[in-house]
C-alpha cells in the first residue's frame, strides 16, 4: 500500500491536469499522489461536494474529471 503523505487540493488538481486521458480514477490519482485507494476516493468526493470536480460510476470504478 503506497505511504500516505500531505497533499493540498491544489496539487490533486494538478495531477488531473498532468494525466493525458480525460478523466481518471482514485486508484490513478492516489497512485499518482501516494495515497491509500480509500484516502484518495474521500479527497475526490469531498472535492466534487464542492463542485470542483465531477465523476461518472463506469461500472466497477468511478471516472472523476475537473469540472
Amino acid at each position: 500500500m503506497p505511504r500516505s503523505k500531505s497533499i493540498s487540493d491544489e496539487e490533486i488538481l494538478a495531477l488531473f491536469d498532468e494525466h493525458d486521458a480525460p478523466y481518471m480514477t482514485a486508484k490513478e490519482v492516489a497512485d499518482k499522489a501516494g495515497m491509500s485507494r480509500q484516502g484518495m476516493h474521500n479527497r475526490l468526493e469531498n472535492l466534487a461536494d464542492n463542485g470542483v470536480l465531477e465523476n461518472k460510476n463506469t461500472g466497477r470504478t468511478v471516472g472523476w474529471w475537473i469540472s
